[in-house]
This record gives structure tokens, sequence and C-alpha cells, in this order.
């Protein structure tokens, strides 16, 4: 028998079906999966765990951790719960299961559906397609969701722009953050009575005003991960808040909208397909 060094790689994301069931957590997979280990004699090197991330995207921490141990040989034999686990994009899934880890000397078992790369697996390629479409749907009809609140101006957003805060009865909803209500008051202040975004912007830096970013997180206790920043107020920030339509009191969103399901890029959307909603 060969000597297996097995990394066991565990993913739930809020997007799979029953994700709160037993059958579904992390827990539960990793004691499967150790189980199944062990009954064969094979020593686990790693367990490789993410939590909350959706499947349809690669750019997991554990699983580009477990991929560079591959890289490293520290592995050479994956096993997850199911198909699904590893990804729901068939392609690149299939980049991983049919040239990474042959090219690298790798066994891979998909336990409950009794996929192993040591055996004829016809299916594996059908299970990769069903499981990129179920991502696909379930990003379908977020959107929609998502697509409906906005309608009805509901704040969707994670960070309020600075100036309001959400309520503490509805997160869908903003209201005036009295602690930062006189910046937003004295940009538009200064801007109407003839001060350019520039000199605002460098008065701010001068008396060291917190910049949007670094209100943010002070506000929410949390250091300002963004330590670089040798500009904290420039010119283009206090133009995009001048232009901000959610300081007449409405809430504009739908601006971006992501390129596909499978990656995090965004694209701009025109602004005649913005969703205003008034008086929010």
């Amino acid at each position: 028998m060969k000597d297996y060094k097995v990394g066991l790689y565990l993913r739930l994301s809020r997007d799979d079906k029953n994700s709160d069931s037993m059958s579904m957590s992390i827990s539960n997979q990793r004691d499967m999966l150790v189980d199944y280990v062990e009954e064969r004699g094979w020593q686990i090197e790693n367990i490789y765990i993410d939590d909350g991330i959706s499947g349809a995207t690669f750019e997991r921490p554990s699983f580009k951790r477990m991929i560079a141990d591959i890289e490293k040989k520290r592995i050479n034999m994956v096993i997850c719960k199911d198909l699904s686990r590893l990804g729901r994009n068939y392609v690149r899934v299939g980049e991983y299961t049919d040239f990474f880890f042959p090219r690298h000397k790798v066994r891979f078992i998909a336990v409950n559906e009794n996929i192993d790369s040591t055996k004829d697996n016809d299916i594996a390629g059908f299970l990769n397609i069903v499981n990129e479409h179920y991502a696909k749907d379930i990003s379908r009809k977020v959107k929609a969701a998502k697509h409906t609140l906005m309608k009805k101006g509901y704040f969707l957003g994670s960070q309020p722009p600075m100036g309001y805060v959400k309520s503490p009865e509805d997160k869908h909803k903003l209201v005036i953050d009295e602690g930062s209500r006189v910046i937003i008051e004295r940009i538009f202040h200064l801007y109407s009575i003839g001060h350019t975004a520039r000199h605002i912007a460098d008065t701010f830096n001068r008396e060291g005003v917190l910049s949007p970013r670094g209100y943010y997180f002070n506000l929410i206790g949390k250091p300002n991960p963004y330590t670089k920043e040798t500009i904290l107020w420039g010119s283009a920030t206090i133009m995009r808040m001048l232009k901000n339509v959610v300081y007449t009191g409405h809430m504009c969103q739908g601006k971006r909208k992501n390129r596909s399901f499978k990656m995090k890029e965004r694209d701009t959307v025109p602004q005649e397909e913005w969703i205003l909603v008034e008086n929010t």
C-alpha cells in the first residue's frame, strides 16, 4: 500500500442547502472524513477548512494553502465529503481533478459520491456541471431578492456612507450619525462658499480630521488595516461625497454588478440603470 499523506478538505457556505443541518456541518464533515481515513490506516497530514466561503470562487485561504502544500509535496492525497466541497465551477474543478492532481501524483477521493481518481469516474464530469448549476441558480435568486429590496429603498451595503449609520431597529435603514454629521455639513458648506475640493481635503488633513475609512474603523472599534495611506483625504473623495445623492435623503444603489457569479470582478452599471428611491 502506498504511503499516503492525506489532506482533508472541508468547506461550508451560507449558500449551501441545509447548511445548518448536522450532515453539512464542518464538525460532521471532519468526523466522517477522519473515520474514513483511520479505517484505512492512512496518515492525516493536515485538515483544511474554509467556513462561510462560496464554492463558486477558488480564492479561499485554506484551499490555496492546500494547493501550496501539494506543490511542496507535503500531501499526496486529498479527500472531501463530496465533489461540491471542492468547488462549484465545473471548469475549475475539472482543472484540479483532471490535470493538477494527476500532474502532482495526488489521489483524490470524494467519499459520498464514491469518486476515486484511481478508478474510472464517468459521473464526475456530470456532477461538476450539476454543482455549478446549483451555484448559478442560488446566485440568480440572491440577485433577484437584492434587486427587490433595493427597489423598496432598503440599504444593502456593508458600510454606510460617512454621515450615516445603520438604524439599530432596522439594518436596512440609514439614520444620521451625530458623530460625523458635522464633517459632512462642513464639506458642503465650504464647497458652497467657493472652496475647492483640493483645499477642503488639505484642510482636513492638516487638522487631522478622520477620513471616511478611518472614521468607520474607529466607529466599530477595529484597527484600520490600510495603514500605508499617506493622504487620508483627497479631492476625489470630497467630490464623490458632494455628488452622492444619499446626502439629499435618497437611496441610490445598483451602481456596480458582478461580471459573473464565478468571479469577484465588478463592472460599472450605466447611470440610467441605477436604482434610485427618493426620500428614504
